[in-house]
């Protein structure tokens, strides 16, 4: 409609830039953006009456369109002006040509536009691009990095998610450019990487694998992770750092497309094993085990840290340092265990944890000639353990067992009017006939609750 309406005014327009792209490789576009001849205050003109045009961008030529419910970016060609911050343009110039205005986007997959009379407009090869699997910046890379350098975790993200390789020159510059990430915003870094990790697994390895050195620009901490000495020690395969580094890319490799999880696997082994806050070392045969518990909490204090730096939200931090925290603990498959961690993480988490571990195991299939018969075996019996864990879940829930006190078939005021008297007791006795529940020791049944708080009201008798 919108392209019509400014149409039948001679005006040029096309749909524009990432929606294109999509449609082309068969998805549904999230959102739809337009480019056109007409100025703002033309756009203005040709649709106001039939939509709601409001002019959030007008300093840069944007108008946006809303009608039923959905909005749209309606931009004048234009080109771009300096960019002295990195981010965005000191100012913009209209143009007339819509080859000018493709020219200034970041790369050719996103540099197509498509109407009805013209069909596609592919000016810089996207399509090819497209059809190969590659990214490649519009023109000079070096120019459109600088320009805004955010397009350098944007390049990342795009690889990332549908396995696409970075064409040579392009990630050449890349590397050279990579400080100029320090000048882009946590949040807008933030949301590029959310994208990145929901990419396809192999994308997401062959990404980090090949520009670890720009991600630790804004994640410094995986330097550790990749080895003390910095990204480079851990590209010798003899080396610990390496085993560390491909252990995280690997289970990263195999977790479900879960953003936060896949965060949580790379931030693994990040903090630092020197650290003094570490107490309780082994040595055994000239090697330092390190106390797994103080490890973990460092590890996941150092990844909140860090997650708070590029402004991830508490509910977010919070999970991937409950996920860091938790990931090594044994799950035991015996329904009265599987209860009980139910109860201490939560199903949702509990499962979350589950993926992580899953994710965990892969690291076996490393082809490290230390991995031998004994420990292919331990994999194979943690895998089983896991699917015991899912499916005592699963039954759990389908006979609506008890693992929590709201579950349990009375209440604070049965258990006040049973003798018990106000205050903490009261918590204590449902935590007593929880526990009971859980263990089979006692039928989930309001008598039988009842019944067995003998021995506990002894305490306060």
């Amino acid at each position: 409609m919108i392209l019509s309406a400014l149409s039948a005014q001679k005006y040029e327009a096309f749909v524009v830039g990432g929606c294109v792209r999509d449609s082309i490789l068969g998805r549904t576009p999230r959102d739809w953006d337009i480019c056109t001849s007409a100025r703002p205050d033309q756009v203005h003109e040709c649709l106001v009456g039939s939509c709601h045009v409001i002019g959030t961008g007008i300093k840069h030529g944007t108008v946006t369109v809303a009608k039923d419910g959905e909005t749209v970016e309606v931009t004048t060609f234009r080109i771009d002006g300096k960019y002295s911050d990195n981010r965005r343009p000191d100012r913009v110039r209209f143009v007339r040509t819509l080859e000018d205005d493709l020219a200034r986007r970041d790369f050719t997959i996103n540099a197509m536009a498509y109407n009805h009379e013209r069909g596609l407009v592919d000016y810089f090869d996207g399509l090819a691009d497209l059809v190969e699997g590659r990214i490649r910046a519009v023109g000079d890379p070096e120019a459109r990095f600088q320009e805004d350098a955010l397009r350098i975790m944007r390049a990342l993200r795009f690889a990332a998610f549908d396995d696409f390789k970075i064409e040579k020159q392009t990630a050449a510059s890349l590397h050279a450019n990579k400080e100029l990430l320090r000048n882009v915003a946590p949040e807008r870094v933030r949301a590029e990487l959310i994208k990145m990790l929901e990419g396809s697994g192999s994308g997401i390895d062959a990404v980090l694998s090949a520009f670890a050195d720009v991600v630790a620009i804004i994640l410094p901490e995986i330097i550790v992770a990749a080895g003390v000495k910095g990204i480079a020690a851990a590209k010798r395969a003899d080396s610990e750092a390496f085993y560390q580094w491909r252990r995280n890319l690997v289970s990263m490799r195999a977790a479900r497309r879960d953003p936060i999880i896949r965060l949580a696997l790379l931030l693994r082994g990040i903090a630092n094993h020197n650290d003094e806050r570490l107490r309780g070392d082994i040595i055994t045969d000239g090697k330092i085990l390190t106390n797994t518990i103080n490890y973990s909490l460092l590890n996941a204090e150092t990844a909140a840290k860090a997650l708070r730096r590029l402004r991830f939200s508490n509910t977010e931090i919070k999970t991937v340092y409950e996920l860091l925290l938790y990931h090594n603990i044994v799950l035991e498959s015996r329904r009265s265990a599987v209860k009980q961690v139910l109860n201490m993480f939560g199903e949702h988490r509990l499962r979350q944890l589950i993926i992580m571990m899953y994710a965990d195991a892969s690291v076996w299939l490393l082809k490290d000639p230390a991995v031998g018969p004994d420990e292919e075996s331990k994999r194979r019996d943690r895998l089983y353990i896991l699917e015991q864990v899912e499916r005592a879940i699963d039954e759990i829930n389908r006979g609506n067992q008890c693992y929590r006190i709201r579950d349990l078939a009375v209440d604070g005021h049965d258990i006040i009017a049973a003798g018990v008297p106000e205050g903490v007791g009261v918590g204590d006795a449902l935590e007593y006939l929880l526990y009971r529940v859980m263990n089979g020791q006692v039928e989930n049944e309001k008598s039988a609750l009842l019944g067995c708080l003998g021995k506990f009201l002894a305490r306060w008798q």
